[in-house]
């Protein structure tokens, strides 16, 4: 798998400089999610948090090489997960943060890198457009949901404010025993 900024432009130059995501993305499968993994080998349990990172450059522009999982398949977001998948993603997830949480108390703070992700008030300005412009395509989307009418007018409500209410419900606070790494992108 190749990751790459086709094209650097004010928007994306702006929005991956402003949360420094390529450095951070090569930070992450070179070195944190290869501890995290260690962590279970250590206590004998085979988990697995991401693809080998095999190549990495910046010059001249961000290009990522990864190993090719084959064995993952993509289910379509419109029909969601069986029970049994919602229970192994879940059990993913929180494998993924006791190990985030592990690392923290074994190795100190991630860097200053790490306390704003996608979601801070440094990108506000750069993001609040782009989830203003598909708020539409969101609620339309959640509409052909098995029962997603009932969310619909829920969700109605945070139109124009679903930015800083994810902020607020992420932000980092360094007296919490419970701040974990967030994954970020479990389905896309």
């Amino acid at each position: 798998i190749v990751k790459c900024m086709i094209k650097r432009n004010v928007y994306n130059e702006g929005l991956t400089s402003a949360y420094n995501a390529f450095p951070k993305e090569k930070k992450n499968y070179n070195e944190i999610l290869p501890a995290f993994e260690k962590l279970y080998e250590d206590v004998g349990i085979d988990v697995h948090f991401g693809p080998k990172l095999y190549y990495s450059t910046e010059d001249p522009t961000d290009i990522i090489v990864l190993e090719l999982l084959e064995d993952y398949q993509m289910r379509p977001k419109i029909e969601g997960l069986d029970v049994e998948h919602v229970k192994r993603s879940l059990k993913w997830l929180a494998q993924f943060h006791a190990a985030s949480m592990k690392y923290y108390e074994l190795n100190g703070p991630y860097g200053e890198d790490y306390k704003d992700g996608i979601f801070a008030e440094s990108v506000e300005k750069l993001y609040q457009p782009f989830y203003d412009s598909y708020f539409d395509h969101y609620i339309e989307a959640l509409k052909k949901l098995k029962n997603g009418d009932r969310y619909v007018e829920k969700a109605e409500k945070w139109r124009g404010n679903l930015f800083n209410l994810i902020l607020k419900a992420i932000k980092f606070d360094e007296n919490s025993p419970l701040n974990v790494l967030c994954h970020g992108d479990m389905w896309s």
